[in-house]
């Protein structure tokens, strides 16, 4: 008998059954941003920048655009920004700025006591609700009578409603104590009046 030259289908190798396997690389995800990161560090593809004080940040436009509303606002429509191919930040610190991009490349930031707050600035700013929300949770555990009325003006001019009414909690629970301290003494008289007046203070 000859061999037979014909090629087996796949009919014939599952014998007629049907089968599927429907695959997922979980770590496709991961892969693509590291070697995106890759680029942005050697400036690779980079076809947008941030000015930040007297530094620039490359970037590519539409990884800011899926990563951020501020960015989709800006770039989907024709503002000057995405005609020049640039955006200046204002108000905001270069560091913070940085971090939060390294975050959207790479799913990792450092926050600490020390940076909370201009994170928390520039998070707010670009629309990053992740990392204004480790923010918030940080800043929430380290409340002392020294910083709670300060920390809860930033939390009200951020928007960060969570950290406002912890801050809010911490005062009335700390009231008495509160009184003695320097950010009492800068209080106007109508948060003074308000404090008093809530029926949980304490």
């Amino acid at each position: 008998m000859f061999a037979s030259t014909s090629k087996p289908t796949s009919a014939g190798i599952t014998n007629g059954l049907i089968a599927e396997n429907n695959c997922t690389n979980p770590d496709l995800g991961t892969t693509l941003l590291e070697a995106l990161n890759r680029m942005r560090l050697n400036q690779e593809h980079c076809d947008f920048s941030l000015q930040v004080d007297d530094e620039t940040i490359f970037v590519h436009k539409w990884l800011l655009v899926a990563a951020s509303p501020y960015f989709e606002a800006m770039l989907r429509n024709d503002m000057k920004e995405k005609v020049q191919g640039t955006a200046e930040l204002i108000d905001v610190d270069a560091f913070a700025v940085k971090a939060v991009i390294e975050y959207i490349y790479t799913g990792s930031i450092q926050v600490t006591e020390s940076n909370a707050l201009s994170l928390l600035s520039a998070a707010d700013l670009l629309q990053i609700d992740w990392v204004k929300e480790q923010c918030c949770q940080l800043l929430k555990r380290v409340l002392n009578p020294t910083n709670c009325f300060s920390l809860q003006r930033y939390a009200d001019m951020h928007s960060c409603d969570v950290l406002y009414d912890d801050c809010h909690k911490y005062i009335l629970e700390n009231f008495q104590q509160l009184t003695n301290t320097e950010e009492w003494l800068l209080l106007c008289f109508d948060e003074i009046e308000k404090l008093m007046k809530d029926d949980n203070c304490g």
